[in-house]
């Protein structure tokens, strides 16, 4: 503990603290021991010190959405020009639509 620079109740506080958060996920002192090393063993993997991770994570997740949206806003200009329509023709439609179905529930009357 000294040659950490940590004192008795610095380490109590940490004790306490993952026994708390291992009682509230379910996890045992073991399980959590080994979360704790993948999560060592990935920050030297990527080269990313630890306390960086959940912002690389959340920067990877961003990026994935992005191109994710990219790729699903392509895959609709496809779809609209295999019809030769426009995101405005379907818009005008839809407008329309529900004119022509009260007009048709009109008629039936």
């Amino acid at each position: 503990m000294d040659n950490m620079g940590l004192n008795e109740d610095q380490i109590d506080s940490l004790i306490e603290n993952i026994n708390t958060h291992c009682y509230k996920r379910g996890l045992t002192a073991e399980e959590f021991v080994n979360t704790v090393n993948k999560v060592s063993a990935l920050s030297e993997n990527i080269g990313m010190p630890v306390d960086q991770l959940p912002n690389y994570i959340t920067q990877q997740e961003l990026v994935k959405l992005r191109e994710e949206t990219e790729d699903a806003k392509l895959k609709q200009l496809q779809v609209l020009r295999s019809y030769n329509v426009t995101m405005d023709d379907l818009e005008e439609y839809k407008r329309d639509k529900i004119l022509i179905d009260h007009n048709k529930k009109l008629e039936k009357n």
